[in-house]
């Protein structure tokens, strides 16, 4: 159970990161989608960038 609580938490902060989120309290988060102006491509890497983000603190647990 902890370690699906770290993996949601590690999830949230990478959306978050990438402007896809909000968080509005602890447990309650806001969808924002993508970023208004963003093209594909670069809504891509952002996104690319936080699989490898996420990929290294599954690796490091």
């Amino acid at each position: 159970a902890t370690k699906q609580k770290r993996r949601i938490y590690d999830i949230t902060n990478v959306l978050e990161g990438i402007g896809l989120i909000e968080k509005q309290s602890k447990n309650t988060i806001r969808w924002k989608g993508a970023i208004s102006g963003d093209n594909t491509v670069e809504a891509y890497e952002r996104l690319h960038r936080a699989q490898a983000q996420l990929q290294e603190l599954e690796d490091e647990s």
